[in-house]
C-alpha cells in the first residue's frame, strides 16, 4: 500500500494534534512533512525536534501555510462550530481538492455525524495538509484533544483492514 502523508505546520491545537496522531500511530505507511517556521519557533515554545519538517526561512504564518499547501493533494480543515477560526490563514483553496469539516465535541458524535468511510477514501494513499484553529482560539473547547482523538481514530480506521 502506498503512504499517507499528512502535511502540517507547527501551530498549536488542530496542527499540533494532526502531527501527533500520525507520530502515535508508530505506522511506517502513514508519515508526516510539512514546514515550520525560523528556528522551530511555535506558540508556545520551539517545536520538538520530534517533528521531522522542514524549515521554511521565514516568520508568517501564511507563508507557511502556503508551502504546506503547495506541498499537498489535498487539504483538510477541521474545526468545532464553538471555536472562531480565521481562514484568512488559509492559502486559495479553489486552486485544490478540500474538505471542511466541522468537527463535534466528542468521537462518538463525530462518528455518527461523518462518514468516515469517504473521509477514508479520500485520504487514502495522498497527500493531505491538514489544518485548523490554534489552542488559544478554543472558546473553552480543547481543539487538539478534539482532533487528535478523531484523527486517531480515522488513522486506526484507514489501516484496519491493511
Amino acid at each position: 500500500m502506498p503512504d499517507t502523508i499528512i502535511i502540517s505546520g507547527d501551530q498549536t491545537g488542530t496542527e499540533r494534534a494532526a502531527l501527533d496522531a500520525v507520530l502515535d500511530h508508530k505506522r511506517h505507511d502513514l508519515k508526516i512533512d510539512g514546514y515550520f517556521i525560523n528556528q522551530r519557533k511555535a506558540e508556545d515554545g520551539p517545536l520538538s525536534t520530534k517533528y521531522t519538517l522542514r524549515n521554511l526561512n521565514t516568520d508568517n504564518y501564511l507563508e507557511r501555510n502556503q508551502e504546506n499547501f503547495t506541498l499537498a493533494n489535498k487539504t483538510l480543515i477541521l474545526t468545532v462550530s464553538t471555536i472562531k477560526f480565521d481562514t484568512n490563514t488559509i492559502p486559495n483553496l479553489e486552486e485544490k481538492e478540500y474538505k471542511f469539516i466541522n468537527l463535534k465535541e466528542t468521537l462518538n458524535d463525530n462518528i455518527n455525524h461523518i462518514d468516515i468511510n469517504s473521509l477514508i477514501e479520500w485520504i487514502k494513499n495522498d497527500k493531505i495538509f491538514i489544518t485548523g484553529p490554534k489552542q488559544n482560539n478554543n472558546n473553552h473547547v480543547n481543539i487538539y484533544d478534539v482532533v487528535h482523538e478523531f484523527l486517531f481514530y480515522l488513522f486506526n480506521e484507514l489501516y484496519r483492514n491493511s
